[in-house]
């Protein structure tokens, strides 16, 4: 399997994704992705970061 091959999955959702973020943003709507989800995946990227760092694991 290519590499091509591999990547076509996502970039349907990437592209499918898109096009539901342009249809919010000119007809509104609820947000595809909840704050609570950004929420907590901005904390746990900042966890990755200062468990690398501190070379222990963090409780999030």
């Amino acid at each position: 399997m290519t590499i091509a091959q591999k990547s076509a999955p996502l970039l349907l959702v990437h592209f499918y994704f898109s096009k539901a973020m342009i249809d919010r943003v000119k007809n509104g709507g609820p947000a595809l992705i909840p704050f609570e989800e950004i929420i907590n995946t901005t904390r746990a990227s900042f966890g990755v970061i200062k468990s690398l760092r501190e070379g222990c694991w963090v409780e999030v």
